[in-house]
C-alpha cells in the first residue's frame, strides 16, 4: 500500500508541478503538442487560415520564432493580410528593428484599421524613433479604439507631448 501511494505520489508530483499559475507540466504538454499539430497542418496543407491558426497558437504560448516563421508563410501567400502584418512588425518591434516594424505596422493600419493592437504598436515605433506627433495620433487612435493599457499609454503621450515641446528652460539652462 506504501509503495502504491508512493508511487501514486510521485507521478502526481510529476505530471501536476506548477509551471505557471494554473499551469502544469500536463497541459504544457497538451499545449507544446497541439502547437505541433497545428505545425503539421499548415505545413501540409498551406493554407492561410491553417497558418494562422498555428501563428495564433503560437503568439498565445510565446513560442515567438514559430509566430514569426506562421506569420511569414501566410504574407508570401497574401500579402495584405493584417493580422500577419501586424503581428511581424509587433515581432520586428520587439527585435528592436522599429524601422523595419514600421513598414509593417503602418500597412496593417491601413488595412485593419479598427484593431488597436496594431496602432498601440505603431505609437510604439514612432516614439522610438522620435516622431512625437505621430506617435501620439497613433496613441490616440488606439484609446479611441478601446485599447486596455490607457493608463499606461496616457502617460505615453505626455511624455511624447513633452519631447515634442523641446527642452524646458530649465533643462535648456542645464
Amino acid at each position: 500500500v506504501l509503495g502504491l501511494v508512493g508511487l501514486v505520489g510521485v507521478g502526481l508530483w510529476r505530471y501536476t508541478l506548477p509551471r505557471l499559475p494554473g499551469e502544469t507540466l500536463v497541459t504544457q504538454r497538451a499545449e507544446a503538442q497541439a502547437l505541433r499539430e497545428l505545425r503539421e497542418r499548415a505545413s501540409r496543407s498551406g493554407e492561410v487560415e491553417d497558418l494562422l491558426a498555428w501563428g495564433r497558437k503560437a503568439w498565445e504560448l510565446e513560442a515567438w520564432d514559430q509566430a514569426g516563421e506562421a506569420y511569414l508563410e501566410v504574407l508570401k501567400r497574401d500579402p495584405k493580410n493584417p493580422e500577419a502584418l501586424r503581428r511581424v512588425g509587433i515581432l520586428l518591434f520587439l527585435s528592436d528593428r522599429p524601422q523595419e516594424a514600421l513598414v509593417f505596422l503602418e500597412l496593417a493600419a491601413r488595412t485593419a484599421p479598427q484593431e488597436a493592437e496594431g496602432w498601440l504598436f505603431l505609437g510604439n515605433a514612432y516614439f522610438q524613433l522620435g516622431e512625437w506627433e505621430r506617435a501620439i495620433e497613433a496613441w490616440e487612435t488606439y484609446l479611441g479604439l478601446g485599447g486596455e493599457a490607457r493608463e499606461r499609454v496616457q502617460g505615453l503621450i505626455a511624455l511624447a507631448r513633452a519631447r515634442a515641446e523641446g527642452p524646458s528652460t530649465g533643462q535648456a539652462l542645464y
